[in-house]
């Protein structure tokens, strides 16, 4: 790993981010021996400029591990009040990046980061440039009903049911060679290249549905009753591509999670006539007529 870069990475979003009382109390966190005071030399009756904190902190963290565990410190304070403020980490997904990049993923439960058994792909599949426009396939998915979900159960089983629910997305994901753009814990917008993609989403969409029963066996920590449903829709479009993937908006992503929103049938698939000309013959025999809808004609998954 690049320390370095990680330094210059987690320096750059606590600037950002954090004022100094912040950046501070997140020191104190990671090593209750950390005062920034003393170790910055500026002494009790001087303001101490966030740059020096943050440059204080790298410097103070300086082992693979240490920095690590006050990253981990951080992470699990986005989103809360501390010292006069909310903690929201902007540029996070540079940070992101580089750790997933470095076989890293922080674990939200154990509070630390732990080691992927495999390394995720990038979601520009090595190539794509950033405001360069491309040919993909969409693909977006929700669960069915999933406030009432989480209004009937357990936080902990629901954050571990929709930890392993996206872990599954991604898998099916992935085997077929697309990407998560976008997840929003309950469901998300996936990615395929190109022509060929529409194939391989309506793939990925079948093995999702089809594996569903064995998730819900297997990984929904939920109560009995809780059985998680899904919808799905598929279209071909354009996009223009950004770095930051869950930025990426267009005509045609819209169009796709209006599909889902809109339309979508529970553990069923609807595609968009564009996605269907393009699919293969042999998964075209599994879809039928369904309706026209924004002058689109759609298509649904025929009952297996």
């Amino acid at each position: 790993m690049n320390l370095n870069k990680l330094r210059k990475i987690v320096k750059d979003v606590l600037i950002l981010s954090c004022n100094t009382e912040q950046i501070a109390y997140l020191g104190r966190e990671a090593d209750p021996k950390f005062d920034l005071k003393q170790v910055s030399g500026f002494g009790n009756h001087v303001v101490i400029p966030k740059q020096v904190a943050a440059d204080t902190i790298i410097s103070y963290f300086e082992t693979e591990s240490q920095i690590l565990h006050f990253i981990a410190i951080l992470y699990s304070y986005e989103g809360k009040g501390i010292s006069g403020g909310i903690v929201v980490l902007k540029d996070k997904h540079k940070l992101d990046k580089f750790l997933e990049e470095n076989n890293l993923k922080y674990d939200s439960t154990l509070k630390k980061f732990i080691i992927l058994q495999r390394v995720k792909k990038t979601v520009d599949w090595g190539f794509l440039e950033s405001y360069e426009e491309y040919k993909l396939a969409f693909l977006n998915l929700d669960i069915v009903g999933s406030s009432i979900l989480i209004n009937t159960n357990v936080k902990m089983d629901i954050e571990a049911t929709l930890t392993h629910f996206k872990n599954f997305i991604w898998e099916k994901t992935e085997k077929f060679n697309g990407r998560i753009w976008r997840w929003e814990g309950d469901g998300g917008l996936l990615a395929f290249l190109d022509e060929k993609g529409v194939s391989d989403a309506i793939r990925t969409g079948i093995e999702i549905l089809y594996s569903l029963p064995i998730f819900n066996f297997t990984k929904n920590f939920l109560r009995w009753e809780s059985q998680i449903s899904i919808r799905i829709g598929i279209h071909f479009g354009r996009a223009t591509f950004l770095e930051n993937v869950s930025l990426i908006e267009s005509e045609d992503i819209n169009i796709v999670k209006q599909l889902e929103h809109s339309l979508g049938l529970s553990n069923s698939i609807l595609i968009t006539e564009t996605a269907m000309i393009l699919a293969d013959n042999e998964l075209r025999r599994f879809f039928e007529y369904y309706l026209t809808w924004n002058s689109l004609a759609i298509y649904k998954l025929k009952t297996l």
